[in-house]
């Protein structure tokens, strides 16, 4: 997974786990209010909402721009919320697709051993997984319920209905009686919420079961499917959990992550910017597209991976001049293209049906449609767009823009041309295509500004000089850094980093590095949690259990028996439970025996000192292993805490700081970053005044003054936004994770100056102490050529202009030198 994907699961699981302790209106509050996630949701925040009907039912949406993977990240997400929330080890999902069409597409994905999404959940359920297309519901067996997760996948309209008369999800038959064996047939309190037959039993219904498994539901584009009556649907398939994923969120979908285009292109998932060109006459467009495609065609092979990049040309409906025909004809007789490298895909002409574009011996190198490929159709090799008709008004744009967006293989092409993407427009007025283009993207996910950014103006350029356009040929965006910015002159910018001596090797001070030769077991952290902790307590109609003093409660779903809590079940013993957890909370640092014994011992005293029952247990081994997860997670951080502490700040400690170990910031680094837009044109931007990294907060806010005044300070020769979370960025170690300071500066005597900026709210937590700890040993250990400072907005009457100066002023005159 890519980082983003990754951050995106833990928050979501980080919200399931909370909601079950404390329900989901109050876990999506709590999150959507810690800085960093409420800095990314951006205005996608709000307050949360609740399913109409099903107010305690988890309800969140995951916002990823077009390509950013949303296939991929809701097969991952299924294994979070069975063990964050569902609380089965074989749930039942329902998949819901908004049409048939990728309805079609993504049950052969999740039916293809081979693909990554099928293969994320084998390796969550062990391979005791089933996918059904939900036409096929009446194959669904009892015993692939009780051990198999599975799938069902469907589209939003077959459930949607307001009259269930005649739909097959909803009629009534008798070879799925086996599902309802357990029922009380005519008993209406004992199964409330069922749809029934006139005589009062109850159908045996696909609906009916949904209903009684309350499947987790995943919804895909879930923009389509937010309506009154989606709502009504909901109800009736009564789901434990809706997870929705979309690039387009509606109001009220509970956005809870939301990922950037930046972090898209970071991370080689789809082709930007843009480049665009506009054409006056369509005959013009198609020429340069054509071109465009056989010199990326040219280029892609270098590439070590197999790339055959493909045209998409989108024609005019029949009634108009330039149709599929005309542009068929057109590419066969004006442009040369032999026939057999064009493919048509309309609703009467299929020709891409049962193709493999990824075949290398596959000749089709030019697609002509003119909406049928709007959706199911992810062919990364298709790299250039041309469409005849005005982009402003032609409809569909959207959906066939993004075909062309998504990069092979998930990697960056050694080629720059072939880290882009290609659009060849006709529109008679200048400038309107790229105004419609950003419009376009932004209609894809993108946030406006990202959009503009996205988008670069050239002009075929086919004269073998290692460039495919200009400008931006060499594929770092220096020339849009201006010529006069220091970047662009080619000044060096080095930031010695933070070294640590470990086995008597220098490392980079890494607290993962340091934990690599730190020698710790959980043998010496015993687990034994108290009824304070941990207690199970029998319910007339289930059970309860306290978790840390707050109580979540399991009721009977019908559709299984009632126990008493102390009645053993064949394979419910201590042992079985020990080995289950092993499996759930298995990690990489820890050996496998150590976590057993531990384990054994955390089960024995639940069993021995605390008398519950193994049967309690077992029913109860989901949030055991939540505990038992909390707690390992909680040694961790004890362990790389001491460890940090040991290796840079114990007496015995041999921190350093290398020159010859140096951060370089260099032209293009931040090329994927959104851009600072205010009014402020810096003067000394390493990158220069069109290049600057978005700042936190507004564009006139405390961290632009801060910066404002960095750059007006004496002595200062050029200074960087040092982009958070960046990979090529400076950052310094923490206990946990990495410090990224706001701010890195070259002074006019070749000392460095690292700033961080803290608001008054921020500036006295435990995260900025941590954080100026680190930056004060890195000073220390410089040798008087680094300075650090956490600037506030005012400090002993200085704003921050002032403390900027007085942090290099007396060093100066430390050092006898007048600042």
């Amino acid at each position: 997974l890519k980082p983003y994907q990754a951050e995106a699961l833990d928050t979501l699981r980080r919200f399931l786990e909370d909601a079950r302790i404390a329900g989901p209106a109050a876990s999506y509050e709590k999150l959507a209010a810690e800085p960093e996630l409420a800095a990314r949701l951006g205005r996608y925040a709000g307050d949360y909402a609740p399913l109409k009907g099903l107010p305690e039912t988890p309800h969140v949406c995951l916002r990823l721009p077009t390509g950013g993977g949303k296939t991929l990240l809701a097969a991952h997400a299924v294994a979070v919320a069975r063990r964050a929330w569902v609380d089965r080890d074989h749930p039942l999902v329902l998949w819901l697709a908004p049409t048939a069409t990728l309805r079609r597409q993504t049950a052969e994905a999740l039916k293809n051993p081979r693909h990554p999404c099928r293969r994320a959940l084998d390796a969550a359920f062990a391979g005791r997984v089933r996918v059904f297309d939900i036409a096929d519901f009446a194959q669904l067996r009892p015993h692939d319920l009780r051990g198999r997760c599975c799938v069902v996948v469907g589209t939003i309209q077959t459930l949607r209905v307001k009259d269930t008369d005649g739909r097959k999800v909803y009629a009534h038959h008798e070879d799925m009686e086996a599902h309802f064996a357990a029922l009380p047939a005519a008993d209406a309190a004992a199964a409330p919420g069922l749809e029934r037959l006139e005589n009062g039993r109850v159908k045996f219904s696909f609906a009916n079961l949904l209903h009684l498994q309350r499947p987790l539901m995943i919804v895909d584009e879930a923009h389509n499917a937010v309506t009154g009556l989606t709502r009504e649907m909901q109800e009736r398939v009564n789901p434990c959990a809706v997870i929705e994923f979309t690039a387009t969120p509606r109001k009220g979908s509970n956005v809870l992550f939301n990922a950037t285009a930046s972090e898209l292109k970071r991370e080689a998932m789809i082709k930007l910017p843009v480049v665009l060109a506009e054409h006056d006459a369509w005959e013009g467009a198609v020429t340069a597209a054509v071109a465009a495609r056989a010199a990326l065609a040219a280029a892609a092979k270098g590439e070590r991976e197999y790339v055959r990049p493909v045209a998409l040309f989108q024609a005019q409906p029949k009634n108009r001049e330039v149709t599929v025909a005309a542009l068929k004809q057109h590419l066969i007789e004006v442009e040369r293209v032999p026939e057999e490298k064009i493919a048509v895909a309309t609703g009467a002409q299929r020709e891409l049906d049962g193709i493999d574009l990824f075949d290398p011996d596959c000749p089709v190198e030019h697609v002509v449609t003119v909406e049928a490929l709007k959706e199911g159709w992810d062919c990364s090799f298709a790299y250039v767009f041309c469409s005849v008709s005005r982009i402003g008004s032609a409809t569909d744009v959207e959906q066939l823009l993004g075909r062309v967006l998504r990069m092979p293989y998930a990697e960056r092409r050694a080629d720059a041309a072939l880290n882009k993407a290609h659009a060849f427009v006709c529109e008679p007025t200048f400038g309107a295509a790229a105004k419609a283009l950003t419009d376009r993207l932004v209609g894809m996910g993108f946030e406006e500004d990202e959009a503009e950014d996205a988008i670069e103006r050239g002009q075929p350029s086919l004269d073998g000089d290692g460039g495919l356009f200009r400008p931006g040929g060499d594929g770092d965006r220096a020339e849009a850094q201006g010529p006069a910015s220091p970047a662009g002159r080619g000044e060096a910018f080095a930031v010695p980093r933070l070294m640590s001596e470990v086995q008597e090797e220098l490392e980079l001070a890494d607290t993962d590095v340091f934990m690599e030769s730190h020698d710790w077991s959980l043998a010496g952290h015993p687990f034994r949690p108290d009824a304070s902790e941990f207690e199970i307590l029998e319910t007339a109609r289930g059970f309860e259990i306290d978790v840390d003093g707050d109580r979540v409660v399991y009721r009977q779903t019908g559709a299984e028996p009632q126990f008493m809590l102390d009645v053993d079940v064949e394979g419910w013993t201590p042992q079985n439970l020990v080995l289950w957890l092993d499996r759930e909370v298995r990690a990489i640092d820890i050996d496998q025996g150590d976590l057993i014994a531990w384990l054994s011992g955390f089960v024995n005293h639940l069993t021995a000192a605390c008398g519950l029952p193994p049967a309690a247990l077992m029913r109860a081994r989901f949030l055991l292993a939540r505990k038992a997860k909390g707690r390992i997670a909680a040694i961790r951080r004890e362990e790389r805490a001491k460890v940090y502490q040991q290796r840079l700040f114990a007496p015995e400690a041999r921190p350093r700081v290398s020159f010859d170990h140096a951060f370089a910031f260099r032209a293009g680094m931040y090329a994927d970053e959104r851009r600072y837009r205010g009014r402020w044109r810096p003067n000394r931007h390493f990158l220069g005044a069109d290049a600057v990294p978005a700042f936190d907060g507004a564009d006139d806010g405390e961290e632009v003054q801060c910066a404002q005044a960095l750059d007006a300070l004496p002595g200062v020769t050029f200074w960087i936004r040092n982009v958070a979370r960046h990979p090529e960025s400076f950052r310094l170690p923490l206990a946990e994770g990495w410090f990224y300071p706001d701010f890195v500066a070259r002074l006019a005597d070749g000392r460095i100056l690292v700033v961080e900026y803290k608001g008054a709210h921020l500036a006295e937590g435990a995260d900025t102490a941590e954080k100026r700890a680190v930056g004060e040993l890195w000073e220390r250990e410089s040798g008087g050529r680094g300075l650090f400072l956490v600037a506030e907005k005012t400090v002993a009457g200085k704003d921050a202009h002032g403390q900027l100066a007085a942090k290099v002023g007396v060093v100066e005159r430390a050092r006898g030198i007048e600042p």
